[in-house]
Parts: C-alpha cells; structure tokens; sequence
C-alpha cells in the first residue's frame, strides 16, 4: 500500500505533515504481541472454518477518512462545487426516509434525488471513491492465509455502491480472489438486520458454524452474524486503534469535528496507517 499516495490529493502544508509523522509514529512495546495474538487468534478460527467471510469498508479497503461523509466534503473541496456534501448526505436520507419497507437503497436512487445541479458528480464520486480506497495490509495477511488454507472467501457489504464499482476497487487492491460477493444495495438484505447472512447461509449451502465473518461494525459484523450461528471476529478500525494507543491523536481529533475540516481527519488516517505498516514490521 502507498501511504503517501493521498499527498497530492490534500492541501496540507508539507511542515504540518512532517509534524503529524513525528508526533505519531510511536506505539507501546507491547502492541506488537498484541498484534501477533490476534493474528494467531483469528488463523485458529480459519483453520475451523469452510468459509471466510469479509467485510469491504473499513476491513479489507480503507478510505482516508474519519467519516465516511468526509469523502463527499473532499469531493466539494476539490471541486469547487459549494454545498454538495450538505446536499448528498440530505439526498440519501431523503432517499431512505422515501422507502421506509426496504433494507437498503442504491447508487442510482440516490442521485435521482438529488438536486439537479450536482447530478453531473455522479461519477466523479465513483472515480473518487476508487482512487482513494486501498488496501488494508493487515486483512491482506488474514485473506492470504485464508486463501492457503482453500478456504471459500465471501464477500459481504452493506453499501449503496454499485456492484461493478466495488469489484474494481476490490481488483485494484489485490483482493480479486473471492467466491463469492453481497453488496446490500443489489441484494436488498443487509447484515444489520441479518437477511445477508440468512441469504449466504442458503446460497453456499453451509451450516452457519462453518462460516467465519471479520468485519469492524460491531452490530452489523459481530452480534448480527453470532446471532444466526456465524464465527465472528470484530476488527477495530486502524484509526480506533490509533487513537486508544496515541491519546494526542484523539485529542486533535476530537477537537476539529467542524465537518468541513476533514484535513485533520485525513492526515490521522494516513498517520494511523503509517503507524500500523511499521508495528507490523518491527
């Protein structure tokens, strides 16, 4: 993975970048056997498995962000087009609040709702979201192993993207390798109310305890999956994990919430990605 590919995509003055590096590169001694240990943990749960399943956002790919909404106010910033992010999130509400009976909604739906003149973002917003998601290099460990082991990898997103724009993404980031794929906004059934996996279950034709599914969203990911039988294991986020072991990097965050700023957001994201990359090579 490029740490610095998100330079020339940020206005950060390069002094401010250098400073974030170095007031966040540090971790405890202890975090590499913590990190080992969990590795070990969840090898032990393949190992048991038939099936790996794996969420998309925040798991095997990563966005530069602290909030998923940030990628819209990056959008507006680099475009110059003022009150798209406020106007993008409204149109998905609107979109959701339109269509109270269904699970999920999709890519397209959401820009027919939304006004007229942001309509010709509409691809931009996938070009931007296949530039700037990549690999997490953590999960590309935990998805090889897998893969060694001839495992049946599944694919399980709840998201509004389209099917082909997350396939890119996934290629783009060397997790192209996969049996099987369930993306929310197609399917129309989610992990957050357990359909997906109920849907899964009966697809692949395997008991629930033969299924194992990582994901970072402790309802969606965790507790719907064991809900049905499932083996889960709960991934934190990198930045959740940054933050618990660099308590300057929750405080800056914590203190730049203004939703317009997202230059904060995104040179904690990139740091925490930093951070990790040399825990994993110590």
């Amino acid at each position: 993975m490029a740490v610095f590919f998100f330079a020339p995509l940020i206005r950060v003055k390069g002094w401010e970048y250098l400073i974030a590096c170095r007031l966040f590169e540090s971790h405890p001694p202890d975090l590499k056997g913590y990190i080992t240990m969990f590795f070990e943990k969840i090898k032990k749960h393949i190992d048991n498995a038939s099936a790996v399943s794996f969420d998309v956002f925040d798991t095997l790919l990563l966005r530069p962000y602290a909030k998923p909404i940030d990628v819209f106010y990056h959008i507006e910033n680099q475009t110059g087009e003022f009150g798209f992010a406020t106007e993008r999130i409204a149109a998905e509400m609107r979109t959701r609040e339109k269509n109270p009976g269904r699970e999920d909604i999709n890519f397209d739906e959401i820009y027919d709702e939304i006004d007229d003149k942001f309509k010709h973002l509409k691809q931009t917003e996938i070009d931007w979201e296949l530039q700037v998601l990549n690999q997490n290099p953590e999960m590309k460990r935990v998805w090889d192993y897998a893969k060694s082991k001839n495992k049946k990898i599944i694919i399980a997103s709840d998201m509004y993207l389209p099917v082909n724009v997350i396939k890119k993404a996934l290629i783009k980031n060397e997790f192209a390798d996969y049996d099987y794929l369930y993306v929310s906004g197609e399917l129309a059934k989610t992990k957050h109310f357990g359909t997906m996996y109920e849907h899964i279950i009966s697809d692949i034709n395997l008991k629930s305890s033969k299924i194992l599914h990582i994901g970072d969203n402790y309802h969606s990911d965790y507790k719907r999956a064991k809900k049905l039988g499932i083996k889960a294991v709960h991934y934190e986020q990198i930045l959740q994990q940054f933050q618990k072991h660099n308590p300057r990097a929750k405080k800056l965050l914590d203190t730049s919430r203004i939703p317009s700023d997202i230059g904060t957001g995104i040179i904690l994201s990139v740091s925490a990605w930093r951070w990790k990359k040399n825990v994993w090579e110590l």
